[in-house]
């Protein structure tokens, strides 16, 4: 297994492995229509990715096995306004693997790759969000050092509404 900086050129591969990873690991989560309907935006997914790949170098991670990308993490500064030195904390945007790799140790390898992307440019403490419901990504988290510090959000989208627990963790 290897974790690399994502390239352009992985656009297509990330975008597969983001929706056949919503698609597996959202199911019982978010509305069965909705995500049996992603792989119609296969293209549309590819070009954003291009974009995030072309305007923030650095920003992605991919998991391969034997030249396949299984997964992909994000990282950036934090988003959440409600830090008070917004500017220090590091966020795991995205991290996601296919349900093919799930329970090999490639989430544990891409999860501290991406800590040590956010260590190297001296952003610390991290946090993450995830799905109230989503108890297996959330085992995931807490096995890894993170906890959940009480901030939720609600977002509504057309397809859904998405209830979401902060996970932080604090960096030595």
């Amino acid at each position: 297994m290897l974790v690399r900086d994502a390239t352009i050129d992985d656009a297509l591969a990330i975008a597969d492995a983001h929706i056949r990873s919503w698609q597996a690991a959202y199911r019982g989560l978010l509305p069965a229509e909705f995500l049996d309907g992603l792989q119609s935006h296969l293209e549309d997914r590819t070009m954003w990715w291009r974009r995030v790949l072309r305007r923030h170098p650095g920003d992605v991670l991919v998991a391969e096995e034997a030249g396949v990308v299984v997964g992909f993490a994000r990282v950036a500064r934090c988003r959440d306004e409600d830090h008070g030195m917004l500017h220090r904390i590091g966020e795991v945007q995205a991290i996601y693997l296919v349900e093919s790799a799930w329970g090999k140790g490639v989430g544990r390898q891409l999860m501290a790759a991406a800590e040590d992307r956010l260590t190297s440019r001296r952003l610390g403490p991290f946090c993450i969000w995830v799905l109230a419901r989503n108890e297996r990504a959330r085992r995931f988290y807490e096995a890894a050092g993170w906890a959940a510090d009480g901030v939720e959000k609600t977002e509504t989208m057309p397809w859904a509404t998405l209830h979401e627990v902060r996970y932080v963790k604090e960096v030595s």
